[in-house]
């Protein structure tokens, strides 16, 4: 199994299970207020937009996603996921380095590993949105959510 697979939904509440203890890493950064990348039926996918630093060409930033209960059910009740993306400006490509699970009360899960290789920006995907912030001082295209991430996805669900 690729590395990056364990952050696809599917996998998951596999890979948490068999994830590194929630103690020996921190949780991907955190801050609001939250803003929509990108929505449908089974997923919200949210920016931390109070996360964003940047280290001469990488930028960080943590994206979130959220489930609907039917999802957590195959996911061991992960109610969503931090997760700490880094952006190369300098050549348009990024990667995720980990990221951290949570129950809907807000109780981390656990953590799992990323992607050890950088892969090319799709401008028109959720990482365009974030490369376009992050890089380049664009403004969140999406809605405002608030600044809670347990309550954002805690309010997917209904």
């Amino acid at each position: 199994m690729r590395r990056s697979a364990c952050l696809s939904l599917i996998a998951l509440g596999t890979c948490l299970a068999a994830a590194v203890p929630a103690q020996a890493q921190e949780t991907p950064p955190l801050g609001g207020p939250y803003t929509v990348l990108s929505e449908n039926n089974e997923s919200l996918l949210f920016l931390a937009s109070g996360s964003f630093r940047r280290s001469g060409d990488i930028a960080y930033a943590t994206s979130l996603i959220a489930i609907t209960s039917e999802r957590m059910a195959t996911t061991g009740n992960i109610s969503h996921m931090a997760m700490a993306t880094e952006v190369n400006c300098a050549n348009n490509t990024t990667r995720i380095t980990y990221g951290t699970g949570f129950y809907a009360d807000g109780t981390v899960a656990g953590n799992t590993p990323g992607q050890e290789e950088w892969g090319p920006v799709d401008p028109t995907s959720p990482a365009g949105e974030i490369r376009d912030i992050a890089c380049n001082g664009a403004a969140p295209r999406g809605r405002v959510l608030g600044n809670d991430p347990t309550a954002i996805a805690n309010a997917f669900r209904r």
